[in-house]
């Protein structure tokens, strides 16, 4: 339980101002003291925010199960940390995805992109890769919307977006691979589509 004697409000304020060095400072002790923002935000910072301390053990443990499940982007967050922090192997990219999924699921568009980045990547799935990443795209996520306007200028753009359009018509997103079987949601209390069982 976070002590309410220690109030992170400036900490969150020097992090909107982009103050990131500022935030830090201010964040800690509120973070520390179990403020679920501030925790986010130190881990955001300790992951990229702030590129002098990065640092992802230490935002792993930042974003413990209070944390990660106080929001899908959090969740994204600590998909993105794990194998940063636990070296990576096919058990870290697999919870990495399934934490993507799941915050994918709840609605974070960021976590689809990484989802179907991380898909086609390290489980060699293009396809259902993009699928994840054409739907991100089609909701306004720009970064997606990059990558689908380069498939778009491929070679191959009318058979490769035949086969994406097919997986998403065929396969919704909650059946689709990997499925989530509901005990390996992380965050129980985030409305998603549908857990697999």
């Amino acid at each position: 339980m976070a002590d309410p004697s220690i109030d992170a409000g400036s900490g969150v304020a020097a992090y909107e101002a982009g103050d990131y060095a500022r935030a830090h400072d201010l964040l800690k002790p509120a973070a520390e003291a179990g403020d679920i923002q501030a925790r986010y935000l130190m881990a955001r910072l300790l992951t990229g925010d702030l590129p002098a301390s990065t640092d992802f053990q230490l935002a792993l443990g930042y974003l413990d199960e209070r944390t990660r499940c106080y929001n899908p982007a959090s969740l994204n967050l600590y998909g993105y940390s794990y194998p940063r922090a636990h070296g990576e192997s096919v058990a870290a990219s697999r919870h990495q995805i399934l934490a993507y999924k799941e915050a994918m699921l709840a609605g974070n568009l960021r976590a689809a992109f990484n989802l179907g980045k991380t898909v086609t990547e390290d489980f060699d799935r293009p396809f259902i890769g993009a699928s994840y990443i054409w739907e991100a795209s089609e909701k306004g996520h720009a970064a997606s919307r990059g990558i689908v306007e380069g498939i778009k200028r491929t070679e191959h753009a009318v058979l490769t977006e035949q086969r994406i359009t097919e997986i998403i018509e065929n396969e919704p997103p909650e059946l689709r691979w990997p499925t989530l079987n509901k005990s390996a949601r992380m965050c129980p209390r985030f409305t998603v589509l549908q857990a697999v069982d």
